[in-house]
């Protein structure tokens, strides 16, 4: 359970998803290499296939689920902004929680915003301001005794 509190933490998400977590971390469990199956996947040993990579995305990144044409009036939002949680073995869509209805929702049109990104894009260095200091000598009680 250590891996599956750290997934949670990493996420920023609340531990109401545990399970959704636990079920994620069998998922990429099942595609990672183990050298009990000579640095073979669980996944690849049982199907013989190997397993795509490309769609693993990182847990609690922002993901943008299309709208259908018809759930939406013309000035509304073409997207909504949900939370991905996690994926489901069997089916093409990625398993998002749409914080606003409070609702699992398993779509394959989605656009992610994963962490790189945001990092890149939201997060550039800033100049350090230069804050400059003019130091004034005073004259101590007894220097001034000894001029006068």
């Amino acid at each position: 359970m250590e891996r599956e509190r750290r997934m949670l933490s990493g996420a920023g998400l609340g531990q109401e998803f545990w399970a959704e977590v636990v079920e994620t971390t069998c998922f990429l469990v099942n595609r990672s290499p183990s050298s009990a199956l000579e640095d073979k996947t669980p996944k690849e040993v049982w199907t013989s296939k190997k397993a795509s990579l490309s769609h693993l995305r990182v847990l609690g990144c922002d993901a943008y689920v299309h709208v259908p044409m018809e759930k939406k009036t013309k000035l509304d939002s073409k997207s909504e902004k949900c939370i991905f949680i996690g994926y489901k073995d069997g089916l093409k869509g990625h398993k998002v929680w749409n914080p606003t209805t409070r609702k699992v929702v398993y779509n394959q049109d989605v656009v992610f915003r994963d962490v790189k990104d945001v990092i890149r894009h939201e997060v550039q260095p800033k100049e350090p301001e230069k804050i400059e200091f003019e130091l004034k000598e005073e004259k101590s009680d007894s220097t001034a005794e000894e001029e006068s």
